[in-house]
């Protein structure tokens, strides 16, 4: 009967110890964050405030399991073939957290940064072991696993504060002419470029026009490019 209660005991005494633990470590991220603000980069910001999150957690988990009776060779032995178990079930989540950790070493982009990641254009707002977070222009949250962001082409727009808009465009090929090229320059606006990357008899032509602006106009700049683009087209099908 003592050894039950002592088990009781030591059961109880652990679950205090680790909501004190989770306690502790929910205000040390937060303590963490507030440090880590101004001194490190955003990418890395989070997974370190959460790291401080856990420390106090691993701290005490030997004294838990001592205190229930589980002596520290016992859990190891058991940690490790949990591990082993859990590595051979999980190798797609490890190849994301194998490609998470190239990502946050290279940084080939950074929170905030406007990107094309797997065919997805938008900013990154978070960069983690196992995924990729990009809010596209259109206000949506787009997850992608680092796997399939490393396997990709990877393209980091606004290198000298400025990104591109671009706008395709397929017209009869009998209306391209200079004038329509003119008027089509004139709705990119000043710096803007128009070009003509096909000429197909049948299927027309296929025109692209592009501006540049500041990262954060790109989506009004889109909207405001694609009613120009398409008001100069419809007046050049009408003239036809």
């Amino acid at each position: 009967m003592a050894d039950l209660w002592d088990l009781i005991l030591g059961i109880v005494r652990g679950v205090a110890i680790i909501v004190a633990a989770l306690w502790v470590g929910g205000y040390l991220r937060g303590l963490a964050h507030a440090w880590l603000e101004w001194r490190v980069d955003p990418t890395w910001r989070g997974i370190l405030a959460q790291c401080v999150r856990f420390l106090p957690l691993v701290l005490v988990m030997q004294t838990v399991l001592e205190g229930v009776g589980i002596p520290s060779t016992s859990y190891i032995a058991g940690v490790s073939a949990a591990g082993l178990a859990i590595a051979l079930s999980l190798r797609d989540s490890l190849s994301n957290a194998a490609s998470g950790a190239i990502l946050l070493t290279t940084t080939p982009f950074r929170v905030g940064d406007v990107v094309t990641l797997a065919g997805v254009h938008g900013t990154v707002k978070r960069v983690g072991f196992l995924t990729t977070e990009v809010e596209t222009d259109d206000a949506r949250l787009v997850t992608l696993t680092n796997d399939r962001v490393f396997s990709g082409n990877i393209e980091r727009h606004g290198l000298d504060d400025r990104v591109r808009v671009e706008m395709p465009l397929r017209l009869p090929a009998a209306v391209l002419d200079e004038a329509l090229l003119a008027r089509l320059r004139d709705a990119a606006g000043p710096g803007g470029l128009v070009t003509v990357t096909e000429i197909d008899t049948v299927a027309g032509a296929r025109v692209l026009v592009k501006r540049w602006c500041a990262p954060p106009d790109a989506a009004a700049t889109r909207e405001a490019l694609a009613v120009a683009v398409a008001q100069v087209a419809l007046i050049a099908t009408e003239e036809a």
